[in-house]
């Protein structure tokens, strides 16, 4: 569904001009981000499109439909809502939590439970472990993928993020990033995600709109945009190395190989069939899986070649950060550095490894990305 705001304004008693004047066309299935610096409008912007904040003057639009001519309750209920503290209800469970919307939109109990265990799965949580559990016996992170579900409880066209992983850990934000690339990918939703963080924006954003006092500053495809910045004011707002942004705009899925050596880690595996294995394969490292082909991390031929052949296995493997395919080739190049390996595993969302991105892959972009390509 298009969302299409029209000079939007809003002005409070005291003079201020949160948003003023503002003509921007949300398109079907996209993904768009509002940013710009504390202040410039962007949150009451959202706010406005789902009558949590009424508007003081001009349009919003849904597919060509006035807001004015849309139930404001019916048209709460009909858009999903994702907040940077969750807003999760404490004495309700996860399934209760998921089910509110449902519940008021009088769906079939059925049904609800048979959305609810979809949904869960579609953020990569075990139904039968999380749906009976409370908010207090979840980490930030599931409670966050919780909350986007419960956006998602009632299939709406449009889905409002404001921040959503503002208050996640670093490691845990980029999983949540990740999840929802993944998410949008399968569902096609219409999406408004508001951040102040340009690295999230330029991850996340087919198209971005950067604001400034309340007005609309420059609205692009991510890309244009950080080819053609309008002003200074952008400029500063995207930074300075073109090059490592085009790495932010890259994704992994892009550049990584199949070609990989792996090997599965049992109870019979010994120091020894390790280093038959990477002599067959002219190997200097193998990757370690489980039974179901989760990655578990590496093992070195270097290292293992100096212990004992005694010694348990489990306890050599070193481990390694991931990337998903819808990671971006800065984060992958990160992760490089930080364990000096140049190679970096790309893994599905049960973590079973797909295939493997390689230093000499990201030269090659490095190598073809210059001034004038961006």
């Amino acid at each position: 569904m298009a969302i299409e705001l029209i000079d939007l304004k809003k002005y409070y008693p005291d003079g201020t001009k949160a948003v003023d004047g503002l003509n921007l066309t949300i398109e079907n299935n996209k993904l768009t981000i509002l940013i710009g610096p504390s202040g410039c409008g962007k949150t009451t912007t959202l706010k406005m499109i789902n009558r949590l904040i009424e508007r003081t003057g001009e349009d919003i639009r849904f597919d060509g439909t006035s807001i004015d001519e849309i139930d404001p309750i019916q048209l709460r209920r009909s858009i999903g809502y994702v907040i940077q503290d969750v807003g999760l209800f404490p004495h309700m469970t996860v399934f209760e939590n998921i089910a509110v919307v449902p519940r008021l939109l009088k769906w079939d109990e059925e049904k609800i439970r048979k959305r609810v265990n979809e949904l869960l799965e579609l953020v990569n949580l075990d139904p039968e472990i999380y749906r009976d559990r409370y908010p207090a016996q979840l980490s930030g992170g599931q409670k966050q993928r919780v909350g986007i579900a419960r956006g998602l409880a009632a299939d709406p066209d449009i889905l409002l993020m404001d921040e959503p992983f503002g208050a996640i850990d670093p490691i845990n934000r980029e999983k949540l990033q990740d999840a929802l690339l993944e998410i949008q990918d399968q569902l096609k939703k219409t999406i408004v995600f508001v951040t102040h963080d340009i690295r999230e924006a330029i991850k996340l954003g087919d198209k971005i709109a950067i604001l400034n006092q309340g007005k609309l500053v420059q609205y692009d495809d991510t890309e244009e945009i950080l080819r053609n910045p309008k002003n200074e004011f952008v400029e500063e707002l995207l930074g300075s190395d073109r090059v490592l942004r085009s790495l932010e705009i890259t994704e992994v899925r892009e550049y990584y190989k199949k070609d990989f050596n792996v090997i599965e880690l049992s109870d019979n595996l010994k120091i020894k069939d390790v280093l038959e294995e990477m002599n067959k394969k002219n190997a200097t490292y193998l990757f370690v899986v489980d039974k179901k082909g989760r990655f578990l991390g590496y093992v070195s031929k270097k290292f293992i070649e100096k212990v004992k052949e005694d010694r348990d296995l489990r306890k050599l493997i070193k481990q390694i950060e991931t990337v998903r395919p819808s990671s971006n080739l800065l984060e992958a190049m990160s992760i490089m550095m930080s364990s000096g390996l140049s190679v970096v595993p790309v893994v599905n969302d049960k973590v079973q490894i797909l295939g493997v991105l390689r230093l000499r892959d990201l030269l090659d972009v490095f190598e073809s990305t210059g001034e004038d390509s961006i």
